[in-house]
């Protein structure tokens, strides 16, 4: 007991210390910032106005026209060749309501409803994984100190949105409201890859309804965007042509850049065999399904264990940027209630999540000569999941 007190003392004031060096970003925070919340506020604008926000120069003249009406100075415009629209246009009635409003208004309204939609995740989890002998504070504590969280509140992340609307359908799901759970998943497949853990896992617990008035919701979101904005096939293309620059830019180009901000195993793929994209895809698409079926077919009875080992397969086996790696916070509790000797691997495993590896590589020479120490997050994941795998084993005996 005496040992487990220490490690815990100094494992809080190791996630303390963290979480204060990930808060210090906001000390440079301004209203150019929030860069991804950006694209779907001036994308929603957009729509409202009967423009295309998918056109590169349609998104940067709106966005100029914000920063001359309210005195912004441009320093980062949106769009190519880093921050192009890459949401579906079924966001932009979500976000219509935030399009109303002047930029510096939605951008604070945005961060506040972030900061208290993290709170609700993890009241959400604790209670609908049944984690409630690990406190809220200690979850909390942990989110703060992940390096994914303070950098997807100051850029904006819509993670946190739909993060919410998928627990909150789960929750609601458990408490028999079906239909409202099934209207806030259709909101989450805004954002498909964070949606995709969340479709899978109801799969695999047989909810097959849900899913279906999900894509159906998703469906009415998107025709309704396109009622407003009547030139259907030019906002279509336009939202298939980012996505497909994006995708070619992160893994047929294999930019380093990109990269190492990606959970996806597939970055390793293309780091050690060059122009395998296209081969990847195929064997990584067909992974997925095959790991899905396994679990379908012989489901995890925990919960909490199957929805981690869905984040697993999802996070490394799709398009997933590192903040999404909030989907394992589950895992958090699985952690706490284990024993001293498992705490301490994990712990020691999940270091890198923490710590600011890429920001130490890239104000050392270590980033010039070992350029593959960027790619270490999904090496991270897969430690953890070889750490969770062995977790269930024991469990099961």
């Amino acid at each position: 007991m005496k040992y487990q007190a220490h490690f815990n003392t100094a494992f809080y004031i190791f996630l303390f210390a963290c979480a204060l060096l990930h808060a210090s970003h906001f000390l440079s925070f301004t209203y150019n910032s929030p860069i991804d919340f950006r694209n779907v506020y001036l994308g929603a604008r957009c729509w409202l106005q009967g423009q295309n926000a998918y056109d590169d120069a349609v998104l940067k003249q709106t966005w100029q026209s914000v920063c001359e009406d309210e005195h912004i100075e441009n320093t980062l415009p949106p769009g190519l060749p880093q921050n192009s629209l890459v949401y579906p246009p079924a966001a932009f009635p979500v976000y219509g309501l935030t399009a109303l409003m002047t930029w510096k208004w939605a951008a604070v309204v945005n961060l506040l409803f972030s900061c208290a939609a993290l709170l609700l995740i993890i009241l959400l989890i604790r209670n609908y994984f049944d984690l409630t002998r690990i406190s809220f504070i200690s979850i909390l504590l942990v989110a703060c100190a992940f390096k994914g969280t303070f950098h997807a509140l100051l850029v904006g992340q819509p993670t946190f949105l739909f993060l919410l609307t998928g627990l909150l359908s789960l929750y609601l799901i458990k408490h028999q409201r079906n239909h409202l759970a099934a209207f806030l998943l259709g909101i989450t497949l805004c954002k498909p890859t964070l949606a995709l853990p969340f479709v899978i896992y109801l799969v695999v617990r047989r909810r097959y309804r849900v899913v279906a008035i999900a894509v159906l919701w998703q469906f009415v979101l998107l025709v309704i965007s396109l009622f407003v904005f009547t030139q259907t096939l030019a906002l279509l293309n336009g939202f298939y042509h980012n996505i497909n620059a994006l995708m070619d830019m992160v893994y047929a180009q294999g930019n380093i850049y990109y990269m190492r901000t990606l959970t996806d195993a597939g970055v390793w793929v293309n780091y050690l065999f060059s122009n395998s994209y296209a081969l990847w895809k195929l064997l990584q698409n067909g992974m997925l399904i095959l790991l899905a079926y396994v679990l379908w077919n012989k489901p995890i009875k925990n919960d909490a264990h199957l929805f981690t080992a869905i984040a697993f397969v999802s996070l490394l086996l799709s398009y997933h940027l590192f903040y999404d790696v909030l989907l394992l916070l589950p895992l958090v509790g699985l952690i706490g209630i284990s024993s001293l000797k498992y705490r301490i691997w994990a712990a020691c495993l999940a270091l890198p999540l923490f710590l600011p590896v890429n920001g130490v590589l890239d104000r050392t020479f270590a980033g010039t000569y070992f350029p593959f120490l960027y790619l270490h997050l999904p090496l991270v994941l897969v430690a953890l999941g070889c750490w969770f795998i062995a977790y269930t084993r024991m469990n099961h005996k």
